[in-house]
Parts: C-alpha cells; sequence; structure tokens
C-alpha cells in the first residue's frame, strides 16, 4: 500500500546552465485548451534542441524556479512525483537518449536519485476508450493520478474530471491544482501494443485519459514530467514535528531513529539552537530519550516558547529533522515568602518558609548558601514552618561582601520552586583609630573629642585616648563619660620612649544585638 508523505520544493529545469521559470499556466503551448483558458506558459523544447543542455539541478534560491513535486513512499521505493509537465515540444526519443525514460541517476542538492517518467499503461483498457484508462491496471498514473488505489492526501478526481468535456471546472479543480493534467499529455515509460513506434501518454482531456504518439514526435500538446526515485533516502525520525504544550517540570522526549538503506546514523539534538546532546553511530529502532533535567529546566525562561531539534544524518550526508516546541509555565512546587534582600546581617540568624506541592507530592528541599549545600530535608513537611538556621556557618563568611541563600524544592516528578535570599555580612562592632598620630611638640595635658554619629540605645559605647601614641606601648586612658558629656579630659600620663609626643583616639561600639544600624559620620578634637 502506498503512503502520501508531502509536497516538496526541489531543484529546478535548467537549460544551459540556467534555471527556468516554473509553468505557472501548466497546460499547451501556441493555443488554448479551450476558450478562455489562454496560452500556456511551459518552456519549450524547440528553443534549444538538445536535451543535453535541459537538465534537472539544484534548488535555486528563487522560489518561482523551484520545481514541485508529490512525495510518495511505494513499498521500498520513495518518488517524487512532479507536479506538473515542465518541458513540452520534447519527444519521447528525445528524452531517452539521456536515459529519462526508464531511469537516470541524477543528483540535486547532494541527493542522489533515479530520474524517469511514469508507467501509464500501455493500452486501452476497453477497446479504443481513451477515457477508460490504462491497462495494466497497476500503472502509476491509475494508481496515484487518477487514484485508483486508495491513498489518503492525494485528492479523488470529480466527475467533471473523467468526461469528455474540457473546461474551467475541469482547470480550477482541486484535483487539477494539484496534478496539472488538464490541456496537456505527459509522456509514459510504455511503448504501445498496437504500434511499437509508439509511445503511452497520459492526461490532457481528462484525469483518466490514455492515447499514445510517435516516439519522434514532438507537438506543443506533449511534455516531460518527470519521477524521482529517491536513491539513497534521509533517515527516518518517529513521531511528528508538533507543539508538546505546557510543561511546568523537567520531562523526556522518547524517540528513534532508522535509516531505509541501512546506513550509519549520527544524532545532534538542540534546544534553542544549543546544542545538548551529539549521538554517533546510534542503534536504529531502539528507543533514545531526551532529557530536560531539573538543571536544565530551571534555566529556561518562564512563559516562553522553546523550541528541541533532532537532526539525524546519515553516511551520506542526508538529514532529516524532528522539531518539538514547548511552553515553560509556573512550576507547582511552591515556596512561602518572595526573593529578598535582608541587607546587612553581623551575627548568626534565622529564616523560616514553608513548602507545599499543588498536586500534593512528595517535595525534598535543598538549602544552599554560596551554591554550597548546607542542608536537605527529605519529604519536606509541607504548610509547615522550616526552620534554616544561618548559624555555624555564619562564622566563616567574608566580611563585607554579599552571600546568597538558595532554597531549591523538588517534587517527584522534578517540578522545581526557587526562593532566594541575600544579605551582607558586616562586623557586630565598629572601631577605629588614627592610622597616623598626630605629633605635638610636649606632652599634650588635655583633650576634647566630638563625634557625628547615632549609637543606639542598648550599644556599647567606648572611648580612649593617648598623648604618647608613637611609643611601641601607648598609655591608653578612658576617656567614654567624658565625650559623652562633651567635657575635657585631662591625661594623667607625663611619660614617652619614643623620640616624639602624638595625641591618637580609638573609638569602639558594639552592636549587643541590636537591630539599628550604628554609624560615625565624622568627630573633632581639640588638644592642648
Amino acid at each position: 500500500m502506498a503512503q502520501y508523505l508531502e509536497t516538496v520544493e526541489l531543484g529546478a529545469l535548467y537549460k544551459s546552465g540556467v534555471a527556468q521559470l516554473r509553468a505557472t499556466k501548466p497546460w499547451r503551448i501556441s493555443s488554448e485548451p479551450y476558450t478562455g483558458a489562454g496560452v500556456g506558459n511551459i518552456a519549450d523544447f524547440s528553443t534549444l534542441k538538445d536535451m543535453t543542455q535541459w537538465t534537472l539541478g539544484d534548488t535555486p534560491v528563487d522560489a518561482a524556479k523551484r520545481l514541485k513535486w508529490h512525495k510518495i513512499q511505494d513499498g521500498d521505493k520513495t518518488l517524487l512525483i512532479c507536479d506538473r509537465v515542465i518541458l513540452v515540444n520534447v519527444s519521447w526519443n528525445d528524452l531517452n537518449s539521456q536515459g529519462l525514460i526508464m531511469g537516470k541517476d541524477i543528483t540535486i542538492d547532494g541527493q542522489s536519485y533515479k530520474a524517469r517518467v511514469m508507467t501509464v499503461g500501455n493500452n486501452y483498457r476497453r477497446g479504443s476508450d481513451n477515457y477508460s484508462g490504462g491497462t495494466p491496471t497497476n500503472n502509476e498514473w491509475d494508481r496515484f493520478i487518477t487514484r485508483e488505489e486508495s491513498i489518503s492526501g492525494l485528492p479523488v478526481p470529480i466527475s467533471s474530471n473523467l468526461d469528455s468535456a474540457l473546461n474551467s471546472t475541469d482547470k480550477n479543480s482541486a484535483h487539477n491544482q494539484f496534478w496539472n493534467w488538464m490541456g496537456v499529455y505527459s509522456w509514459g515509460q510504455e511503448t504501445y501494443t498496437g504500434n511499437s513506434s509508439s509511445r503511452a501518454l497520459r492526461g490532457y482531456g481528462s484525469a483518466r485519459y490514455w492515447s499514445y504518439y510517435s516516439a519522434s514526435g514532438r507537438s506543443v500538446t506533449v511534455g516531460w514530467r518527470p519521477v524521482l526515485e529517491i536513491l539513497n533516502s534521509a533517515p527516518l525520525i518517529s513521531g511528528q514535528d508538533g507543539d508538546l504544550g505546557e510543561k511546568n517540570s523537567p520531562f523526556e522526549i522518547i524517540y528513534n531513529v532508522s535509516d531505509p538503506d541501512g546506513d550509519t546514523i549520527n544524532v545532534v539534538e538542540k534546544l534553542n539552537g544549543n546544542v545538548i546532546n551529539t549521538r554517533t553511530n546510534v542503534q536504529q529502532n531502539v528507543d533514545l530519550n531526551i532529557s530536560i533535567d531539573s538543571a536544565t529546566f530551571q534555566g529556561l525562561e518562564l512563559n516562553q516558547q522553546h523550541t528541541i531539534i533532532i537532526e539525524a544524518t546519515d553516511s551520506k550526508n542526508h538529514t532529516a529533522t524532528r522539531t518539538h516546541t514547548f511552553t515553560k509555565t509556573a512550576s507547582p512546587v511552591v515556596i512561602s515568602g518572595e526573593d529578598t534582600n535582608l541587607e546587612g546581617k553581623w551575627k548568626p540568624f534565622t529564616l523560616k518558609y514553608q513548602v507545599s506541592d499543588l498536586n500534593g507530592k512528595m517535595v525534598d528541599v535543598t538549602e544552599k548558601i554560596n551554591g554550597n549545600t548546607i542542608r536537605v530535608v527529605s519529604s519536606a513537611p509541607q504548610n509547615t514552618d522550616i526552620e534554616l538556621s544561618i548559624n555555624d556557618v555564619f562564622e566563616v563568611l567574608e566580611l563585607n561582601r554579599e552571600h546568597i541563600i538558595t532554597i531549591n524544592a523538588v517534587n517527584t516528578d522534578g517540578a522545581i520552586a526557587t526562593r532566594t535570599y541575600t544579605f551582607t555580612k558586616v562586623d557586630d562592632r565598629l572601631k577605629f583609630t588614627l592610622k597616623t598620630p598626630i605629633p605635638t611638640s610636649e606632652a599634650a595635658s588635655k583633650i576634647v573629642l566630638s563625634l557625628v554619629e547615632s549609637i543606639p540605645d542598648g550599644t556599647t559605647f567606648t572611648a580612649r585616648a593617648t598623648n604618647n601614641g608613637f611609643d611601641e606601648n601607648p598609655v591608653w586612658e578612658d576617656i567614654t563619660e567624658k565625650v559623652e558629656n562633651r567635657q575635657t579630659f585631662y591625661f594623667t600620663n607625663a611619660v614617652k620612649t619614643s623620640e616624639s609626643w602624638g595625641i591618637n583616639i580609638e573609638i569602639e561600639i558594639l552592636k549587643n544585638n541590636q537591630p539599628q544600624p550604628i554609624w560615625i559620620d565624622g568627630f573633632g578634637i581639640s588638644f592642648e
């Protein structure tokens, strides 16, 4: 049983190396097949009577020059039957001189084909009735064009296509628009059994019309409708192109590949144009899987369509492609709260969150900080507070840089939800001293220190000062009370070991777990 596969654009008719326009009026030239039809515009062999200069070649960029073919799988053969006659005024002998009747090996776009014409029957089916069809009845014209074999996808001729009147109904019918038999004969392979110098013709007067003409005869009504047998087929990929719909969790695509010619196959799998897997010398007719795993799925943009392409290439460099699309949607896994910047943290802390699955599936939770796992909660309790303690790990975190806490919740189907918190680890105190003491000519006797600051209640403020700041071990004196009361402090120290006297100060504020920020925006020093 034959199977119609698709209609394809492939190759072109070339005259002396120049691609010719595909006929837009694919019927007889020089006169109308019926009044009002207009004159056809099929290429004319009489303009260059040298069949070596008329060839089938590679597909041109100009779509108006590309030939159209109906692809049919007929047993172990894959046929491309041209949808129209492409050259008139060419004899059967002209075509046969180049092997184009029974078959000539050609190459189009790197693919090998045998170019020939259709089998059409070698005599009338009944008596001398041209409209009865051809015999034997298993010829390709009657099977495919007249559609005496039931093949899904191929049009069925209507009654007007089979009668003896040729008119606009025939021309505009779906059957003729598909096969373009109206007003022009197609050469067949067979010799007419009633006259060995004549060859079989089909078409012109009806979809089933059978006739014959001299093998050497050239006519504006008779022409070449080529057939291509694919000599080395592209690989086959199971399934159909299509949209997989919405996906809210990781998933797999199962497929297999095969090659009708037994060639070895290599496969490339792509996601959004990027290669995600390459397979060489693939075992044929065995299930393969494309896994869109958790990490890959998580990285895809939400509510956007994504494309998976499977490319199978055989050892003859023929390629088949299968395309799937899908749209990533929100996960059924939910983590409470929102992604949040917790700002500065100077001590260990605890977060509380809840997880749930809209479909009631079990959820595993992984807690990370800066990409490092700190805890895994298997079969996490749902709709119940879970505490994440940033305790021991806090001590080893770098000061004054941002840190990232990530909570990943994954259900048993692989659906993922993620919650992210950021914070900056800051110190639990503010402490500073002058980088270089202020030199004095003699020992300072007193000092006044004033601050522009924010020191919340509950913190511990300490201020110290020294008048021998250049010593290896300066004498530090507590001036806290005087600073708080904005009063003068009198130094008690009167000794030094360094060559110079010098003033220095030291300020320290302990947060003592107070949540408010502390800062010093400026300070002033006066001394004698």
